[in-house]
C-alpha cells in the first residue's frame, strides 16, 4: 500500500514581515545540530522534498524522472504519494509582495527556472506517534510556526507554508482501518464505528467500510483524505442530505496537542477539543492521528445526471432560478452530489440513497419538464439504480483521482430560506462569476 502523508510545516521564508514565529534567517533559527538531534529521536532519516517539477529540470539535463512526473501529473495517488506534491500546481507556488513567483512546473517549456516554490525543503517520516509528539515538541521549543498537510488537497493552502520556502517536518505513516463498536458511552455505542488514521484516503476508507458490509459518509473527491481538513472543515458529501455532514458523523479523534500531548478526544473526553475541531479547520487545534466514523447500513440508491444547453443569459437565468429553487426539496428527499452550470450549460450528478428510479423520475421530471420548456430542446436525463454507495461511487468517480489542475474554489453555506424565497437573485450572483 502506498504510503499516505500528513506533514507539520516549519515556516522557513526569505522575505521580510512581522512574525511571532521564529524565520529562518534570524539567529532564533534551528541550527544544524539541531536538526540533527530531533533526527536522532525519529524512527527513519530526515526528508528533503522536492516539488514534482522538478525532476524536469534542467530542461537540458533532467535530474530526474521526468516522464513519470509527466505521466502521473493529473493523478492524485500519484501525487499524494511525492513528499514535495499538492494536489494543485498553484498550491505548491509562492508569490512574493513585488508579484514575481516562485514555483517549479512540470510544464518546462514554459520557460521559469525551477524553485522550491512553497514546497518544504526538510521533511519527518513519521511512523508513530513519538515520532510526531517529538516533532511537534521540536517546533514549540523553537518557537516555529507549524503547518499539517495530510493528502495535499486541501484547498485553502493551509497544507503548505503560506511562504516562501520552508521546513517540512511531519510525515505520518498510518493505515489503521477498523470496524469495531464504538465503546464509550454514547446514544450511539450499539452502532459500529470506522477508525481511519491519518493519511487515509476516502477511496481506502470506502472499501474498508464495503468489506464489512457498512457505508460511511465522505467525499467524492478519491484522494482527500478521511481523517483530515475535509472533516475537520465540516466536510459536506454525497449522503449528507440523508445522514448529515462529516462532522455529524465523527465520535472519536486521537490528536497530539501543541505541547506534544497524546489525547483522546470525544463528547465524554476533551470535550471541549472535541467541539474544536469538528469546524475549527484543519491542522488548527491539534494533530489528527485517527478520526472515528459513525457507519450505517447499506441500502440501495438512484443515481441521477444529465446536462442542458443554454443559447442565451436569459435562458440560463430561468433554468438556473428553478433549479436553485428545487434544492431544499431535492435535500429532503435525501439526494445529494454536485453540478456545474454557466452561462452555456448545466450538468449534475446526484444520489439519494432508498429512493426507487420512479421516485426519483417523479421529483425530478417538472424540472425537466420547465427546461424543455425554456430551452426548447431536449435534456440528457439518466436515471440508474444501484445496489449501494459504494457501487455508484466506483461508477462514477476514477480510483486514480483527476487532479493536478489549477482549480480555484469557495465555500458557502446558501440560507434555505435564500433558496426557496429569492432563488433568482442567488442565480444572478452565481452566473456573474467566471466559469474558468
Amino acid at each position: 500500500m502506498k504510503i499516505p502523508w500528513v506533514i507539520l510545516t516549519f515556516l522557513h521564508i526569505t522575505i521580510s514581515q512581522p512574525s511571532s514565529r521564529c524565520i529562518y534567517g534570524e539567529e532564533c533559527w534551528p541550527k544544524e545540530s539541531d536538526f540533527f538531534h530531533l533526527a536522532s529521536q525519529l524512527s527513519q532519516p530526515l526528508l528533503h522534498p522536492k516539488p514534482p517539477g522538478s525532476a524536469c529540470y534542467p530542461i537540458n539535463n533532467p535530474s530526474g524522472k521526468c516522464s513519470e512526473a509527466i505521466e502521473n501529473a493529473h493523478n492524485g495517488r500519484w501525487r499524494s504519494g511525492q513528499p514535495g506534491s499538492m494536489q494543485a500546481p498553484f498550491l505548491e507556488t509562492f508569490t512574493f509582495p513585488n508579484g514575481t513567483v516562485s514555483a517549479c512546473y512540470i510544464n518546462a517549456t514554459l520557460g521559469f527556472p525551477c524553485s522550491q516554490g512553497s514546497i518544504p525543503e526538510i521533511g519527518v517520516d513519521a511512523r508513530s506517534v513519538q515520532d510526531v509528539q517529538a516533532t511537534v515538541r521540536f517546533a514549540s521549543k523553537h518557537n516555529l510556526r507549524l503547518v499539517v498537510k495530510n493528502t495535499g488537497a486541501f484547498f485553502l493552502a493551509t497544507t503548505t507554508s503560506g511562504g516562501a520556502r520552508v521546513v517540512e517536518a511531519f510525515y505520518f505513516e498510518c493505515t489503521t482501518l477498523r470496524t469495531s463498536p464504538i465503546v464509550h458511552p454514547s446514544p450511539l455505542q450499539k452502532l459500529l464505528g470506522l477508525t481511519v488514521s491519518a493519511g487515509v484516503q476516502w477511496y481506502e476508507a470506502y472499501d474498508a467500510a464495503e468489506a464489512q458490509g457498512r457505508t460511511i459518509v465522505g467525499a467524492s473527491g478519491v484522494t482527500v483524505g478521511a481523517a483530515g481538513g475535509w472533516v475537520m472543515g465540516n466536510g459536506n458529501g454525497d449522503l449528507s442530505p440523508r445522514h448529515g455532514l462529516g462532522v455529524d458523523n465523527i465520535v472519536e479523534f486521537e490528536v497530539v496537542t501543541a505541547n506534544g500531548t497524546n489525547l483522546i478526544v470525544n463528547t465524554y473526553k476533551n470535550a471541549d477539543l472535541f467541539w474544536a475541531l469538528r469546524g475549527g479547520g484543519g491542522g488548527t487545534y491539534a494533530v489528527v492521528l485517527s478520526a472515528t466514523h459513525i457507519t450505517h447500513d447499506l441500502v440501495p440508491l438512484t443515481a441521477i445526471g444529465g446536462f442542458a444547453n443554454f443559447t442565451s443569459p436569459n435562458i440560463a437565468k430561468s433554468v438556473i432560478t428553478e433549479f436553485i429553487r428545487i434544492h431544499p426539496s431535492l435535500a429532503d428527499s435525501g439526494w445529494g452530489g454536485s453540478s456545474f452550470f454557466s452561462q452555456g450549460l448545466l450538468s449534475y450528478l446526484f444520489a439519494a440513497p432508498n429512493v426507487t428510479v420512479t421516485e426519483a423520475n417523479t421529483i425530478l421530471e417538472p424540472f425537466l419538464a420547465f427546461t424543455r420548456n425554456t430551452t426548447g430542446q431536449e435534456v440528457r436525463n439518466d436515471v440508474i439504480p444501484y445496489n449501494s454507495y459504494y457501487a455508484w461511487f466506483s461508477a462514477s468517480f476514477s480510483r486514480d483521482g483527476d487532479t493536478g489542475h489549477n482549480t480555484e474554489l469557495g465555500s458557502r453555506l446558501l440560507p434555505r430560506d435564500l433558496s426557496e424565497q429569492d432563488p433568482g437573485k442567488v442565480a444572478d450572483i452565481l452566473l456573474a462569476l467566471p466559469a474558468t
